[in-house]
């Protein structure tokens, strides 16, 4: 599916959403993406012209997408994803608001397709590999959102007879990231042979690269079957101890371990050891989980934060 195909995106901007929009380019969709006044298109500066850019800032931005009609909508954008922000009930019913009325909109354009990002977040606190299956225990505001507003999408798109896919996101890394994320953190204070504080680093992470999640969420663009609509976990399906990753970073930046600091911060109280989603429902319908090799994803993420320096 290219050509002329046209995607709404939300989130373009940001760090998942920026890699979505330079996909679905590179694949040759026309992308009708949304922004504000004040977003800064440094992610996308190498293709920010090949984007229909959205200021939903502007009166009667909505009026834009009834105008292309795009066939899909990717909803990726949404706001305080940062620890201090994930119980801040204002901020996250802004991004319920904001996801219902783009959902509304994209359907009175006549998509018959959406695609939502949701969050491991919706499952609560948990130490185990989970699947679907598992009932949601959101334990902040963040997660209580996204999971309200997967049960609008699903009811919504059920009574509109149209394709919908919640994706629960679990951890995903890659160049681009908030420099305020673990790991750029890391990169760079290692780059800089600076030591970093951090926990025993004990816990499993389910890591997927940002370009293994950019090629797996095509499987779902390109799927044409109405009875595919549903939930599904997205990570990488495995999940590795965050002490091993970093170690395995200041391999590649040729440092000591030593400058990596585990012990020196205590857990969060409400910190869950094993963070690994189970994606055989995904891999049974879409076909198996595209996946780059642990050490050359960190190497390629390694090698844009030194080109950024």
């Amino acid at each position: 599916m290219s050509g002329n195909k046209k995607i709404l995106l939300t989130g373009a901007t940001g760090f998942i959403g920026s890699h979505i929009a330079r996909r679905l380019v590179k694949s040759g969709f026309t992308v009708i993406a949304t922004k504000r006044e004040q977003s800064d298109l440094w992610r996308c500066k190498d293709f920010s012209n090949k984007i229909i850019w959205l200021n939903t800032n502007k009166e009667n931005w909505q009026r834009t997408i009834l105008r292309q009609n795009p066939e899909i909508l990717i909803h990726a954008a949404w706001e305080g994803i940062n620890t201090k922000d994930r119980d801040n009930w204002d901020l996250q019913k802004s991004n319920f608001e904001f996801s219902t009325n783009i959902f509304n909109t994209a359907l009175y354009a006549g998509a018959k397709k959406i695609i939502a990002l949701g969050s491991q977040a919706e499952y609560g606190i948990f130490s185990e590999r989970i699947t679907e299956q598992y009932l949601p225990r959101p334990a902040d505001a963040y997660g209580a959102t996204k999971l309200h507003t997967c049960n609008y999408l699903r009811l919504y798109c059920q009574e509109k007879d149209v394709h919908w896919y919640w994706l629960r996101v679990f951890s995903v890394f890659g160049p681009g990231e908030n420099d305020s994320w673990l790991i750029p953190q890391v990169i760079k204070s290692l780059g800089d042979k600076r030591p970093i504080d951090l926990t025993e680093g004990k816990q499993f992470y389910d890591y997927m690269y940002i370009n293994d999640f950019t090629e797996n969420l095509m499987k779902i663009i390109d799927c044409k079957d109405n009875t595919t609509s549903d939930i599904y976990n997205f990570g990488s399906g495995s999940s590795i101890q965050l002490k091993e990753l970093l170690i395995k970073l200041a391999s590649i930046l040729n440092v000591s371990g030593d400058l990596l600091k585990f012990g020196a911060i205590p857990y969060h109280s409400v910190q869950s050891m094993c963070m690994e989603c189970n994606c055989a429902k995904f891999v049974s319908v879409f076909g198996k989980l595209y996946s780059t090799k642990l050490e050359q994803a960190l190497k390629e993420t390694v090698d844009y934060y030194n080109i950024c320096k």
